[in-house]
């Protein structure tokens, strides 16, 4: 009888034991992370599609080519866009792209590139 209330315990006890997650590792403590850099490897459109968002701020997309410097204006906001809305920008074969995502609650931006980088954005 112990024997078994001792095995039913050990089972109730690694049951309930909380899951912990390993850490992610990251070279770069306390730093930025690296830019990413994106190239369009042939001519055509490139286009983003809204998937699903459960961010509390209020966000929209920005692609932007730096060879060109044409840009999208703001937008696939993350709490009104319909799943499957999308934005589409020309491009050309080796055009270097940047995806910016525009903060609108708090006023800012952030991007795949430096913030130095980035196109003079206007609200």
């Amino acid at each position: 009888m112990r024997l078994t209330l001792l095995i039913f315990a050990s089972i109730l006890a690694l049951g309930f034991s909380p899951l912990l997650a390993d850490a992610i590792p990251y070279a770069n403590v306390g730093q930025l992370a690296p830019d990413q850099s994106f190239t369009a490897t042939s001519n055509g459109k490139i286009t983003a599609y809204f998937y699903a968002s459960s961010a509390a701020n209020d966000d929209k997309i920005i692609l932007w080519d730096k060879t060109s410097g044409a840009k999208t204006t703001p937008s696939l906001d993350n709490h009104s866009s319909a799943v499957g809305s999308s934005v589409s920008l020309s491009v050309k074969a080796g055009d270097s792209l940047v995806f910016i995502l525009d903060d609108v609650t708090t006023g800012q931006y952030f991007s795949s590139v430096d913030y130095r980088l980035r196109p003079r954005l206007q609200r």
